[in-house]
């Protein structure tokens, strides 16, 4: 864990869970815990004096929406990080990874909680740190995802529907877009698969990761191949084929 001093504040309005995660983060060194709130109202004016480096935040509160958090620092960057405390289903959990935001899931784990904090400070002060939490709200809601992309200085903010496909290049991924252009991305093609495939995208081989809506053509031949809108193609594993 880094060595900055960092300052938490939790909401969450079950009190086995705040108090449980209070007692994992007093464990950890330069962590302090400066407020545990059961609600987003009470607890901005804390956020706002103290400036905390790290919210944890329950987006599923008894007689609030977690995400109005966001509402209250409109048009500017977060000043700090948030990490999503959920027990939602699996399909919500892919949408937040979608939008690069931490997470823990309910019953939190420590070790869990270690390796999403170690993350999140990495990310203080990341550009366009505000965008990926309109895009987590949004995610949340009907109509087109959009992926968070990471990039040197910031984020590549990508709707789901413009991606043809993304192809594995060594430890990075290259998503081919409809419009021609590519981007590269410091991250396996492993990752991006357990996270799409939840939004019409399928893994046809060890090297791709195909918009469904994107195909043009499914040739059965003695070597099945798929040919996307733009006129790639690419072969469908052997194992895969049933699928």
């Amino acid at each position: 864990m880094e060595n900055k001093h960092i300052k938490v504040i939790i909401i969450e309005d079950e009190k086995i869970a705040s108090n449980l995660l209070n007692n994992y983060l007093k464990e950890i060194a330069h962590i302090e815990v400066i407020g545990i709130f059961e609600g987003i109202k009470i607890a901005i004016p804390t956020i706002i004096s103290q400036q905390p480096d790290i919210v944890f935040l329950d987006i599923k509160l008894k007689h609030e929406n977690g995400f109005h958090i966001f509402d209250y620092f409109k048009n500017q960057n977060l000043p700090f990080e948030v990490i999503i405390t959920t027990a939602y289903n699996e399909y919500a959990i892919k949408a937040i990874e979608l939008s690069a935001i931490g997470y823990l899931l309910k019953p939190l784990d420590q070790e869990t909680l270690k390796k999403t904090l170690s993350k999140a400070i990495k990310q203080l002060n990341t550009k366009k740190n505000h965008q990926r939490y309109q895009i987590l709200k949004s995610n949340f809601q009907e109509g087109n995802k959009i992926i968070a992309l990471p990039k040197v200085n910031g984020y590549v903010f990508q709707p789901l529907n413009e991606i043809l496909y993304c192809k594995s290049s060594n430890n990075y991924t290259t998503f081919q877009l409809q419009s021609g252009e590519k981007q590269l991305i410091a991250q396996n093609l492993m990752h991006y698969a357990t996270i799409l495939t939840a939004f019409q995208f399928f893994r046809v081989n060890r090297s791709y990761v195909v918009n469904l809506n994107h195909i043009k053509e499914l040739d059965k031949g003695v070597k099945w191949t798929i040919t996307m809108i733009d006129g790639h193609k690419i072969q469908i594993s052997r194992l895969l084929r049933n699928d």
